[in-house]
């Protein structure tokens, strides 16, 4: 996947707790463009500490990698984006265990 697909799909993320919920299992840092998994980390532990996502403004703060400021995400985007990340994260894991 692009970088600017991850970008995207992390700001996304970012602005939708329910997409977080549903994928939070599924990400691992790894898994993301060397630049970006700083953010992903974070967003991942702060998930799992605060049960919420951190805005874009917050992650810049804390990794200064700087996101898309999303507005609402509907549906049908919460929709493609996990189909999106679900099929990312399979094949990223099975490159990681490839190459483990």
């Amino acid at each position: 996947m692009e970088l600017e697909k991850q970008r995207l799909i992390i700001s996304c993320l970012s602005a939708n707790r329910e997409l977080m919920a549903l994928t939070a299992s599924m990400i691992k840092p790894s898994y993301f463009d060397p630049s970006l998994k700083k953010s992903v980390k974070f967003m991942k532990d702060y998930f799992d500490k605060y049960r919420d996502v951190p805005n874009a403004s917050l992650i810049r703060a804390e990794t200064g990698i700087v996101l898309e400021e999303i507005g609402q995400v509907t549906k049908a985007e919460s929709k493609f984006i996990s189909e999106e990340l679900e099929g990312f994260c399979k094949v990223r894991a099975a490159l990681e265990a490839v190459v483990a």
